[in-house]
Formats: structure tokens, C-alpha cells, sequence
């Protein structure tokens, strides 16, 4: 049995042949054990994740280093036309339990984080 608070970004980027493509990348993965398997009588199962209080800020998009000169001005015209996009991180809780000869219960919810 485990719990999992999952951090996942989409990124839109074209390959060298101009195609856009889409890949998802996790940016925050953590784990917790919840117990051995055994045979739950309830239908709910109570856990609590401490979710870091500077998540947010670890996961930011890359951000190119500010360049001056020509070289900068090189660099940003390509990030422009390169077409590459980093969409907000998607945040989820997973947990799964591990029922002895049944099937295993499993569950994602997708949550809200915001900076406070």
C-alpha cells in the first residue's frame, strides 16, 4: 500500500523537422508507504501527505538566464521560434491499496495548489 503526491508538466516542443510533439515529464514524485496488505473492512482509508511548502517554487518552469548583447538577442529569437511551451504543473494524489486475492484498489485525484 502507498500513497504518491505527483507533480507532472506537459511541454509542447517541435522536433528537428518542425512537428509539434506533446510529452509529459513528472517534476515532483514522493512516496509513502500505508501499511502491509491485508483485508480492509471499511470502505474509506484515512492517510495525510505533508506537502512541502516550497513545491511550488521547485517546480517552476526552466527559465533561460537573462544574456545581454547579441548573444541574448540570438537566444531569445530562438526560444521564440523554436515553439517550445511548458503548461502549469498538474498536481494529483495516488494512493493504491493491495487487497490479498481481489483485486487492488486504486485512486487518483487531481488537486489545486496555489502560492499563499
Amino acid at each position: 500500500m502507498e500513497a504518491k503526491f505527483i507533480g507532472q508538466r506537459k511541454e509542447k516542443y517541435r522536433d528537428h523537422q518542425g512537428r509539434t510533439s506533446y510529452r509529459t515529464t513528472d517534476v515532483f514524485d514522493f512516496s509513502m508507504p500505508l501499511g502491509p496488505e491485508k483485508d480492509y473492512q471499511k470502505e474509506s482509508f484515512n492517510f495525510e501527505i505533508k506537502i512541502p511548502s516550497d513545491v511550488i517554487q521547485q517546480c517552476r518552469a526552466p527559465i533561460t538566464p537573462e544574456l545581454g548583447g547579441t548573444l541574448g538577442k540570438a537566444v531569445a529569437v530562438g526560444s521564440a521560434l523554436s515553439g517550445n511551451r511548458y503548461y502549469p504543473v498538474e498536481w494529483m494524489v495516488h494512493a493504491q491499496l493491495d487487497v490479498p486475492m481481489k483485486l487492488d484498489v486504486k485512486k487518483s485525484q487531481k488537486i489545486m495548489l496555489s502560492e499563499s
